[in-house]
């Protein structure tokens, strides 16, 4: 969301079991999280195309790694 300056917002993404009963609850269920992102010094800030005179950037600059730990917080809270 940052990176596009509020163009495409970032969704929280949640895991949850089925349903006591449901079809899905009785089929084995194998999950593989996979997790990605920018080196934690990278500089996160809007990309030049989402920013104009009509766009101002919307958020400050932050290190992949300060952002990353400000979402665990919030997320804890």
């Amino acid at each position: 969301e940052v990176w596009t300056n509020g163009r495409w917002t970032s969704m929280v993404h949640r895991v949850m079991k089925p349903p006591a009963g449901s079809a899905a609850a009785s089929n084995p269920r194998l999950s593989l999280p996979f997790f990605t992102g920018p080196h934690g010094d990278a500089l996160i800030e809007a990309i030049p195309t989402c920013v104009d005179e009509n766009h101002p950037a919307r958020y400050e600059p932050v290190k992949a790694f300060d952002h990353l730990m400000k979402k665990i917080k919030q997320s804890n809270a």
